[in-house]
């Protein structure tokens, strides 16, 4: 502590040149702020123990001189003005308890737009909105303070550079020491424990995430690990945070980390691996930010705000990750990150949503994962939103949903596929797949959709879009108040229904007949009073050749038709034999089957 008053008096003293300060006495039941209008530039104000009801500020070059934290409070007169409010450069506070700023973003330490060169030590902040706050400030020094007991913020630097950060504590608070849009900082021997998110950086350009923080500087007892501009390293797994920024080839792998902003951090960073890190209580698990070719590959990050979270983020790999439980979403791409793959991930149980991919993200590649369970308050499985297209969303399995629907593209989404996937028993407000207001080339196809409500498939506010092929067994199989197109020309399968050709869609509720058996329903499927499905699949029964759900003579005379005078028969119900051909064979392997069905088996191969 005599160091630092020392320093701001060798300050103060060059900067008045041959003035002469003036030493200034506060005692219990005094004005801090009275001393403070009555000194010039330069002075030195003494404050001795007592508790001070009043909101200061500080508006010349000065310094304040507590006889020590433990003695000497300073408690707001109003909670929505900061306890010390500093207006002026080359200011030093040393010595004090602040507290009582509770009003939103007051702060017991207050360093404001354009102040610079100031020297805040050995105090302690308590109660307030913020602890200590640096908002444009820059060419600081923070050393030795507390900022403990439920601020929601410890140590904030917000639009703030070139700040030193020594031996500070923070704990206790929603958030402990947190860089924001800051740059440059060194922080060194500052501990953080018992805050919700004890540490994190916060930025949106390179300048942002680069700041020297070795590994004195602890969260929950656990080393800081913040690499720039590094490469070919792994990290230690001794980590109790890990920022990667401006790095290639780094690898994070086999960490426990709680209890941060992020637990692990890649910023501008490529070819790096993060892996079999397990991630709990975050505010977000893995981000990355403005990185790419990146692989994330086995982590487990879950009872966060963010399981993992691409932002501005192309051409990485997130495959095989447990990503369940997160308040917020589990996976997450926003802002153009595109090309993407996530393969055989986990995104289950989120409060909001478990997959999305939002705000111009494109040519991604969703394949094989499961978002089960999620949003009962929110959106639900996977999530399509504004402006994302090319998108490939194929083999996923998105069951039990709420919040809207299984799978949703919502806000123009364009030139997307959906196919192959399993949106079974979701009870949202759209129910299964909902395609809202997100016209143009959308294609759905191969999907299994059962058991939702209220619908399987809804089209709101979107045309132009292609459903086919999707088997459908809902309570309200579909709803389209659009121009959209419900099946394709006919093309050789197998289909969803295990039919041989492919054209339009399944429908548990279609009440037509297939009379030529030819796997296609005779009448169109009415969707809406728009659309229809004009070639709607029909189950195939082996030996059901006129499709009545009835095997008997009628089958024999149409399978024989077909031999004779080769009118159509698709295989899957006329070749009884399974070998391929429909021939005289089966029409007497029909004639048997019909006399004994206990005694003749039929396998129509499909």
């Amino acid at each position: 502590m005599k160091q630092h008053l020392i320093v701001a008096m060798l300050i103060l003293a060059a900067l008045t040149c041959t003035a002469v300060a003036t030493d200034w006495q506060v005692n219990s039941g005094d004005s801090i702020q009275a001393a403070i209008n009555s000194a010039t530039t330069g002075d030195m104000i003494y404050v001795h123990a007592g508790t001070y009801i009043e909101n200061v500020l500080v508006n010349k070059t000065l310094t304040l001189q507590g006889d020590g934290a433990g003695v000497v409070t300073v408690r707001a007169a109003s909670v929505a003005e900061h306890v010390f409010n500093v207006t002026a450069d080359y200011v030093a506070i040393t010595g004090f308890t602040a507290t009582g700023a509770t009003g939103n973003t007051k702060a017991g330490f207050y360093l404001g737009n354009g102040v610079d060169h100031c020297d805040v030590s050995d105090n302690n902040a308590s109660n307030c909105n913020r602890s200590i706050y640096l908002n444009r400030s820059s060419d600081n020094v923070l050393t030795g303070n507390i900022a403990n007991s439920g601020d929601y913020r410890g140590i904030l630097l917000l639009d703030s550079n070139n700040n030193t950060l020594l031996g500070n504590s923070a704990s206790g608070n929603i958030r402990g020491i947190h860089l924001h849009h800051s740059s440059n900082n060194t922080l060194a021997n500052n501990v953080m424990a018992g805050n919700t998110y004890n540490f994190g950086v916060l930025g949106t350009t390179p300048a942002h995430y680069v700041h020297d923080i070795d590994p004195s500087n602890l969260v929950n007892g656990k080393p800081i690990r913040y690499l720039v501009g590094r490469q070919d390293q792994q990290v230690p797994d001794d980590a109790g945070y890990v920022g990667v920024v401006n790095c290639d080839n780094i690898t994070v792998r086999d960490i426990r980390l709680t209890g941060n902003l992020q637990a692990v951090l890649l910023a501008y960073s490529i070819d790096s691996l993060v892996g079999n890190v397990t991630a709990s209580d975050n505010h977000c698990g893995i981000f990355l930010y403005n990185s790419t070719n990146n692989v994330l590959i086995g982590n487990n990050v879950s009872d966060s705000d963010y399981g993992i979270y691409l932002q501005y983020s192309s051409n990485n790999s997130v495959t095989g990750n447990t990503a369940n439980s997160n308040t917020l979403y589990n996976i997450n791409l926003v802002d153009s990150s595109s090309n993407n793959t996530l393969t055989d991930n986990n995104a289950s149980g989120g409060d909001y949503c478990g997959i999305a991919v939002a705000l111009l993200s494109n040519n991604n590649t969703l394949v094989n994962n499961t978002a089960n369970s999620n949003g009962p308050g929110g959106v639900g499985g996977i999530l399509l939103y504004e402006s994302c297209s090319h998108n490939n969303i194929s083999g996923n399995t998105a069951n039990s949903n709420h919040g809207y629907s299984g799978i949703l593209l919502y806000e123009s989404c364009s030139h997307n596929t959906l196919s192959g996937n399993t949106v079974n028993s979701n009870a949202g407000a759209y129910g299964g797949i909902a395609i809202y207001s997100s016209p143009n080339d959308n294609v759905i196809t191969g999907n299994t959709v059962l058991d939702n409500h209220p619908y399987g498939v809804l089209m709101v506010s979107s045309s132009g879009n292609l459903i086919y092929n999707n088997y459908f067994a809902n309570t309200q199989n579909a709803r389209d108040d659009g121009s959209n197109v419900w099946n394709i020309t006919p093309v050789t399968g197998p289909n969803i229904v295990g039919g041989s050709k492919i054209g339009g869609n399944y429908w548990s509720d279609y009440a037509g007949a297939d009379g030529n058996g030819d796997g296609f329903g005779d009448t169109p499927h009415p969707i809406g009073s728009l659309n229809h499905d004009y070639l709607p699949l029909v189950t195939s029964v082996c030996g059901d050749i006129n499709g009545d759900g009835n095997i008997n003579t009628v089958d024999i005379l149409r399978l024989l038709e077909h031999v004779v005078t080769g009118t159509q028969v698709d295989l899957c119900i006329g070749d009884l034999d399974g070998n391929g051909h429909i021939n005289a064979h089966d029409v007497q392997m029909l004639m048997r089957y019909i006399n004994d069905s206990t005694g003749y088996q039929l396998n129509c191969g499909c």
